[in-house]
């Protein structure tokens, strides 16, 4: 999800992630319920009821807990990890319930290339792709889940493209204070 404002964008990550994260739940669910079966199988033919139905029940419970709870994180992780691009800068905050706020601060002015890979059918047909920024120094910094990519890059691209025109007009300095105070004002 994008939200625009002025001329900065908020980043979401694609509604795609949720749907892989639910699935990921049912998926453990039912594992889950399945390994419960076969023990509730495997005590009603070897007739010792009262020995494993406890045991069973609290180790389903254990697991059931586990996975929610794991949900439960999974959710909030998903809604917390944004992405803010401004006209300088790219803001990459991640924050859990459990672990610190993670934020990462990109300058546009360090980037020097962004390009979009996409890999497997699905994500092309649902467009959630990763944006790859290239860094000096040969850094690469990964955006995973983008919602549509292409919009993103180009406004990224423009971003930069103001900042090296920017750049250029700042290369005149002269080293006289008073002249370079002029150029900065220009600004």
């Amino acid at each position: 999800m994008i939200h625009e404002y002025k001329n900065s964008l908020l980043l979401r990550r694609h509604k795609i992630k949720l749907f892989y994260i639910f699935w990921k739940f049912l998926i453990y669910l039912l594992i889950c319920l399945s390994i419960a079966s076969v023990f509730l199988l495997l005590t009603w033919y070897s007739k010792q009821w009262n020995i494993f139905n406890q045991n069973i029940f609290i180790i389903f419970m254990f697991f059931f807990n586990f996975i929610a709870f794991a949900l439960i994180l999974d959710i909030i992780a998903h809604f917390n990890n944004l992405i803010y691009i401004n006209d300088s800068h790219i803001y990459i905050i991640r924050s859990w319930l459990l672990f610190r706020e993670d934020i990462e601060i990109i300058e546009l002015r360090k980037v020097t290339k962004v390009s979009i890979v996409c890999q497997w059918l699905l994500s092309n047909m649902l467009s959630y792709w990763k944006i790859m920024i290239e860094m000096q120094r040969a850094e690469t910094k990964p955006l995973f889940h983008i919602p549509e990519p292409y919009r993103v890059m180009t406004n990224i691209r423009n971003k930069m493209d103001k900042m090296k025109s920017i750049w250029v007009q700042t290369k005149e300095l002269t080293w006289n204070k008073f002249d370079d105070t002029r150029i900065f004002w220009k600004i």
